[in-house]
């Protein structure tokens, strides 16, 4: 009975020590750290990076933090996450950042992520966006910020068509808000350039009132050389008083002051062929909002006249004659015929 009872007492023992073995194993399995996904930042710009990690049963007692394969480990316990400054760079660098953990049964392991860093410092700024009404003035000023660099060349895409406007050396550009028939937004895109050849842009929306004055030039008009032409500018509406009216006549580019008459006046020139003369209306109001209008003046060559006054005849004396005369190759009614007998 009692070797039963040894015997038996063996095999418990046996038993608990295959158990604590194991257990212990299980606990000795090192913590697996995840240092997060590999992430850019720009230069200048803080940075940070969140760790985990899976340690089944056990405990991280330890969060470290290497930022960068030169810099010393930092400990950050009880935080898993840690915040730098990314450094300075003069173009695109990657860096290695090694999260280490350790777990309450000392076991530590690690994991990395890489910080791609960028120098992205050409930030151009377009302005906040804007209300105006339409035939508004607005100036528009860009900056930027550029720390490594010398900006060369300002330029402005006024509506977005594409096409770009070079304002350098002046970062401002004064424009007049387009009529529209609703409320628009009318977008404007600044690019800067920099002695580095690397170009930015930022766009600024000007949000156009729907009610604008309307300033109309006339309608367009057919006449002859040498005749007198009146122009007369007029609006159908306005919420500012017109201050001054302009005609620049022929689109030369030189505008006359015909204030407080919105009428002009001039006499048809002469042309070898049609002409298509271009009058330009400036208007300029009470608030310094100026819009421009322009009607076109064909100008024709008015056909000269063909008269046949008909065939020479013989004829008696006393006999009766009748000379029937025509006109041809006219524009125009004939008003009155004349003869000169004899």
């Amino acid at each position: 009975m009692v070797k039963y009872l040894l015997f038996l007492i063996c095999i418990l023992w046996l038993f608990s020590c295959n158990s604590d073995n194991g257990v212990q194993k299980a606990n000795d399995e090192p913590p697996k750290p995840f240092a997060g996904q590999d992430t850019t930042v720009e230069t200048g710009y803080f940075c940070t990076l969140n760790g985990s990690a899976d340690v089944g049963t056990s405990r991280i007692v330890k969060w470290e933090w290497q930022t960068g394969s030169e810099a010393p480990f930092k400990n950050t316990t009880p935080e898993s996450s840690v915040v730098f400054l990314a450094p300075q760079v003069d173009s695109a660098r990657e860096f290695e950042c090694v999260l280490r953990v350790t777990d309450e049964s000392g076991s530590a392991a690690t994991d990395t992520v890489v910080v791609r860093v960028i120098n992205k410092m050409l930030r151009p700024f377009a302005g906040r966006d804007t209300a105006v009404k339409c035939s508004d003035s607005v100036i528009l000023t860009g900056r930027t910020r550029a720390c490594f660099s010398t900006i060369v060349k300002w330029e402005w895409d006024i509506g977005s068509t594409g096409t770009f406007k070079n304002s350098t050396p002046d970062s401002s550009i004064s424009i007049i808000a387009p009529p529209e028939e609703s409320p628009t937004e009318y977008p404007c895109i600044l690019k800067v350039t920099d002695d580095e050849g690397r170009s930015e842009s930022d766009t600024v929306y000007i949000l156009i009132s729907g009610n604008c004055t309307v300033y109309f030039a006339g309608d367009d008009i057919t006449i002859v050389p040498g005749k007198k032409v009146v122009l007369r500018g007029s609006t159908p509406y306005q919420f500012d008083r017109v201050v001054k009216w302009e005609w620049d006549i022929g689109g030369a580019g030189t505008f006359r002051n015909t204030t407080p008459d919105s009428s002009v006046s001039f006499i048809a020139p002469d042309a070898e062929d049609s002409l298509r003369y271009l009058c330009v209306l400036k208007v300029t109001d009470q608030r310094d909002s100026v819009l421009l209008d322009t009607v076109a003046v064909l100008i024709v060559q008015m056909n000269q006249i063909s008269v046949n006054a008909g065939f020479d005849q013989e004829i008696k004396a006393g006999d009766t004659v009748v000379l029937t005369g025509k006109a041809e190759n006219t524009d125009y009614r004939v008003v009155r015929w004349e003869w000169n007998i004899g």
